[in-house]
């Protein structure tokens, strides 16, 4: 076990709304918060474009009424039953127009290996206690190591682990709570000669001990690719099932496979097929009340249209069916609590913009918004989780005028695709590229996400973050 710096480090605030003053008379902060550019939504088959500009809901500057009772709501001051006061008529910041809390930060933290290099946060998940969890990768002297991490409720540190293999790479990509209470981390690790097999560890979450580990061979089976574990879910028996992706000299091809959550043996892999000219991976599977098996692969090649399938697989590993709904590519899928499916990934424009798509139960649209950042940039959706509110949450990375990338954490009601309230981080010392890579939802509405950030003299450093959204 190998232990990192977790450093607390304090809210970059852009937008910082007036909040009440705490018990010892501090001033609380309600976070980070910029407003985008362009966003359109449209909702159903053959509907048009909903808003676009500066404000994504669509906000009419003079409504809903904001003067409230005492007729201050909007004066920069907190008075009598406000939540917050920030001076503005944006409703979808930290501080409504109503002034009421649409979200505040609870804590950041920093996670750093302490040698000035490149360390990334990919993944995370929260127990029914609050408890975070979070992944990723990191650059001791002379490798690259997979880290988890512990973290309370209120940001403390718990405790840290790292596995490295046998030779120089490892790293995280997803983390599943198990209802044992132990860990799942999917990932990769460097192979003996020099290339990656997908790699599983399960891991307590009492002490960060790490229980087992297995690595697999990809369907190709001829040691010549990159492969990786990008997602992990649970089947009706509380076994796994893992998707992600392989390389060999002749093609790139997203697999789905089973495996025992005890000691991780395989049941099965299926290979999902390859297409010329296409890379290819499997970024979520997730397992259907009837017990099959929903697989979101992306698929992209220079010159060659953005391609994202959902494939229907049978709980022993058959292919039954095959839907395309791009052209875009999807990173994230969720199944909301009436069985449909709901996506975040991105779309071709003039350059790559976010895209969050909701479907119904035979893969049309539902609704879908395409944000374009504030900057002429590559903008990506990364992932999502659903709340207790009905509302779907993403994690993204759009470019900032001046700066390089900022994080997002957005929320959309689920039924519309409207935008609850939108979030962005950005180390205020940088300026640089800081981007949101996994997010999850936990109790006393919490929202978790986890990316990096550009350190001035360090180079990357990953962080976790966490919103109280009510």
């Amino acid at each position: 076990m190998l232990v990192g710096w977790l450093v607390c480090i304090g809210a970059c605030s852009d937008d910082t709304a007036a909040m009440p003053a705490t018990d010892d008379g501090a001033q609380s902060t309600a976070g980070d918060m910029d407003t985008p550019g362009d966003d359109s939504s449209t909702s159903g088959a053959g509907t048009g474009s909903d808003t676009t500009g500066e404000d994504p809901t669509g906000d009419d500057p003079t409504g809903p009424d904001s003067t409230g009772a005492s007729g201050a709501c909007g004066n920069g001051v907190v008075e009598a039953d406000e939540a917050c006061d920030d001076a503005n008529d944006v409703g979808t910041d930290a501080c409504s127009n109503l002034c009421t809390l649409n979200f505040e930060v609870a804590w950041t933290v920093s996670v750093d290996a302490g040698t000035g290099g490149f360390d990334l946060g990919t993944d995370v998940v929260v127990a029914p206690d609050g408890t975070v969890y979070a992944v990723g990768s990191w650059t001791p002297v002379g490798t690259r190591e997979l880290w988890i991490a512990q973290f309370g409720a209120d940001g403390s540190p718990g405790w840290t682990t790292s596995y490295a293999g046998e030779g120089s790479f490892a790293g995280a990509a997803s983390v599943l709570l198990h209802p044992s209470g132990d860990l799942l981390v999917g990932g990769r690790v460097e192979a003996a000669d020099e290339v990656s097999d997908p790699l599983l560890l399960r891991v307590s979450a009492v002490d960060g001990e790490i229980l087992w580990t297995q690595t697999y061979d990809g369907p190709a089976d001829d040691g010549d690719g990159e492969e990786v574990i990008l997602s992990i879910a649970l089947d009706d028996a509380d076994d796994l099932v893992i998707a992600g992706g392989y390389e060999s000299e002749e093609q790139e091809s997203p697999f789905v496979a089973h495996v025992a959550a005890a000691d991780g043996a395989l049941t099965w892999m299926t290979d999902l097929g390859s297409l010329p000219g296409y890379e290819a991976e499997a970024v979520r599977a997730l397992v259907q009340a009837d017990g099959s098996i929903v697989v979101a692969v992306q698929r992209s090649g220079n010159g060659l249209p953005l391609r994202s399938e959902l494939l229907t697989v049978s709980a022993t590993g058959a292919i039954e069916d095959q839907h395309v709904v791009g052209p875009w590519a999807i990173e994230d899928l969720a199944i909301d609590p009436e069985g449909r499916l709901v996506g975040v990934g991105y779309i071709e424009s003039d350059t790559f913009d976010i895209l969050v798509v909701a479907l119904d139960e035979v893969y049309e649209e539902r609704w879908r918004s395409h944000v374009d950042g504030p900057a002429y940039a590559q903008d990506f959706g990364q992932a999502l989780a659903l709340d207790d509110h009905g509302d779907v949450v993403i994690a993204a990375q759009w470019g900032e005028r001046g700066q390089a990338r900022n994080a997002v954490v957005r929320r959309y009601d689920l039924e519309d695709g409207d935008v609850a309230w939108t979030s962005t981080y950005d180390n205020e010392e940088a300026h640089l590229d800081d981007r949101a890579w996994g997010i999850a939802t936990g109790p006393d509405d919490a929202i978790v996400v986890v990316g990096f950030e550009t350190v001035l003299g360090e180079q990357l450093n990953a962080w976790v973050r966490r919103l109280n959204a009510p």
